[in-house]
């Protein structure tokens, strides 16, 4: 299984209109390319007046061919291209992390 975890920070009092747009816009797409939403989480928790709010989504996707296609399938979507292009004016900074689980032995 591999994650991608995405950090989108928003500017201040657009948390709730952007988390409508990327529901209704952006997680139907990359459903369709394979991803699957593991959950959304908004930090702080609260808005707070003048302060931006970070949307961090956590997706999986279940092996290493299904990762490239989805890779090749988004870059290649005009979509895809447009609706980051559209969610600018609600962000200041967007960073996407790519994740595989460590396998390692515990210290002893």
């Amino acid at each position: 299984m591999f994650y991608f975890l995405d950090e989108l920070t928003v500017h201040p009092g657009k948390v709730q209109g952007f988390l409508a747009r990327y529901k209704e816009r952006y997680i139907p797409g990359a459903q369709a390319r394979g991803l699957t939403l593991v959950g959304t989480w908004v930090t702080p928790p609260v808005e707070v007046d003048g302060e931006p709010c970070t949307v961090v989504a956590m997706w999986s996707i279940p092996s290493e061919q299904a990762f490239w296609t989805q890779k090749h399938t988004a870059r290649n979507d005009p979509a895809v291209a447009a609706w980051w292009k559209e969610a600018r004016a609600s962000l200041s900074r967007r960073e996407r992390r790519y994740l595989n689980a460590a396998s390692f032995s515990p210290l002893r």
